[in-house]
């Protein structure tokens, strides 16, 4: 896509910014609701739906927890796909990782599931140390991790 053809759509795409914090370190927090991002916001609001639904018919005695480790996965999530700076989204990828490792670590049925906690605990780390490692490359060759001024960047 040409650049001023990705400057003009850009600028129908609606955006929200919760706060902004300037300082010594400067923090923003940008959702972004891109037709990409709108779809799996849809998904991740079907499925977690149907999670809740699936929940009230096991019979669990702590299902208020469950139910607010589900809440808490979506707004993760949901931030997730909005987010419009590399560094919210790297902090949204770690967010997701504690919930679900409660879920499946505690409430899981199988004799397995602290394993199975503790294999997603790892291989999500492994996965983020080389997450984090491609982010700091863009960071510091781009000089931001603004989407927008990561796709202006060209490294070659």
């Amino acid at each position: 896509m040409p650049l001023s053809k990705f400057q003009e759509v850009w600028k129908l795409v609606p955006t929200f910014t919760p706060f902004e914090l300037e300082g010594l370190i400067r923090l923003k927090w940008i959702l972004v609701a891109d037709p990409l991002a709108i779809l799996f916001v849809l998904l991740t609001s079907i499925i977690i739906q149907s999670c809740v639904w699936y929940t009230y018919l096991l019979p669990i005695k702590e299902e208020d927890k469950i139910m607010s480790l589900l809440f808490l996965v979506q707004f993760i999530l949901v931030n997730f796909f909005c987010a419009y700076d590399l560094t919210s989204f790297f902090v949204f990828f770690e967010a997701a990782v504690f919930p679900l490792f409660l879920m499946i670590g505690i409430y899981h049925g199988r004799e397995e599931r602290e394993e199975a906690s503790y294999q997603l605990y790892f291989y999500t780390y492994v996965g983020s140390l080389l997450l984090l490692a491609a982010l700091s490359y863009i960071s510091i060759n781009a000089g931001s991790t603004d989407l927008h001024i990561v796709y202006l960047w060209h490294p070659g």
